[in-house]
């Protein structure tokens, strides 16, 4: 559980928490998302120039699922998760905001003969179907953990897995175990920029400063500007919400999701999404 205060962000051990004040907002995730959450709000500590919410501590609590979640809380409370394109929120006397849009961009070589790429061509590479470069130079294979929110949506709409099994994935859309996994925007550009034949998977962060080692492909012919990304007509991204129950008060989700949507913007990892509730 992570509690987040004005004065900073202080780990603590599941327990029970009935001694926090009534100001409180609970954020509920599931196990692949808690993580994520973690690292992205235990940055403001790094950031002296984050503005955290007035009055008001946020808990992080890991749940088995939405329904679970909210309806052991009484109010203020939200359950964050990640949406694909033509996913809906399912529940009733649920409403819903997007905090922030995370994509998946890709990046080859400088010297790598494409400027764009197929999500089929992708899938394909990635699973050890196509492993040479149209000028004859190997395949070689990096991205962020697989476990990685970046990760699930590559395994989501690249490699067309059901992410939510615990089942082994269909033969042919498993990713090779050769991929040489980097945990940063650091290790990315380091194999870019070191390993010829490279093709690695990441976020945002890759766009920055591509320099002359590397270069961004676009997907389907579309490329990952963020005006593409927030319109969705660049295809690989999730959209990333705040859900909780109409009937039930919860008079800080305003505030919580704007300083979500503040951290997030503030990462350059994400895209900035536009606030609108969705019922």
């Amino acid at each position: 559980m992570l509690w987040l205060r004005r004065l900073g962000i202080v780990l603590l051990v599941a327990c029970s928490c009935s001694s926090w004040g009534s100001d409180r907002f609970w954020l509920g995730c599931n196990v692949d998302i808690t993580l994520e959450i973690h690292q992205l709000l235990s940055g403001v500590l790094e950031d002296k120039g984050t503005v955290l919410p007035e009055d008001m501590a946020i808990a992080i609590e890991e749940a088995e699922n939405a329904e679970v979640f909210l309806s052991g809380k009484s109010g203020n409370a939200a359950w964050v998760m990640e949406q694909f394109p033509g996913q809906k929120v399912a529940g009733k006397n649920l409403s819903s905001t997007s905090w922030a849009i995370l994509p998946v961009v890709i990046a080859v070589n400088a010297d790598c003969p494409l400027e764009n790429i197929s999500i089929g061509e992708l899938k394909r590479i990635f699973s050890g179907r196509m492993t040479a470069w149209p000028n004859g130079v190997p395949i070689r294979l990096g991205g962020m953990p697989q476990a990685s929110a970046v990760g699930r949506i590559f395994r989501k709409l690249v490699m067309q897995q059901d992410i939510y099994s615990k089942s082994a994935p269909e033969p042919g859309s498993d990713i090779l175990p050769d991929l040489l996994v980097c945990r940063n925007l650091a290790g990315c550009r380091a194999l870019l920029e070191s390993v010829p034949g490279m093709i690695v998977f990441g976020d945002m962060q890759l766009q920055s400063d591509p320099g002359k080692k590397y270069k961004i492909l676009k997907v389907n012919n579309v490329e990952p500007s963020a005006e593409n990304i927030s319109r969705g007509s660049y295809p690989l991204f999730a959209d990333l919400l705040m859900v909780w129950r109409v009937d039930k008060k919860a008079d800080k989700v305003s505030e919580a999701a704007e300083f979500l949507r503040r951290t997030a913007r503030e990462s350059g990892r994400f895209v900035a999404a536009k606030e609108k509730n969705r019922n």
